[in-house]
């Protein structure tokens, strides 16, 4: 167990007979009461997933709120409307 009760191992994915090239997803955990809880359990998480999963979490959260309030997620997509940029003469 590291600093301030926070412990951290790889899941069970390690010992699947699947390419070691497959990221192993990171399981963390924290045990205490609450009210002696801080954010620093939290920091070290998504410090550790890196930017990649950071992004990709944030852009599932966009879209949960999007499809929550009805709305087509699809629309959230980058849209492709502008062919081409050119100067304009002058």
């Amino acid at each position: 167990m590291s600093k301030q009760g926070i412990e951290s191992f790889p899941s069970e994915a390690e010992d699947s007979p699947q390419s070691e090239a497959a990221a192993v997803p990171l399981v963390m955990e924290r045990m205490g009461k609450i009210e002696d809880l801080d954010r620093s359990f939290d920091i070290e998480f998504w410090q550790r997933q890196g930017t990649t999963a950071i992004f990709l979490a944030a852009w599932e959260l966009i879209k949960l709120y999007h499809a929550s309030l009805g709305e087509n997620v699809d629309d959230l997509r980058l849209q492709r409307s502008v062919e081409s940029f050119q100067r304009i003469p002058g």
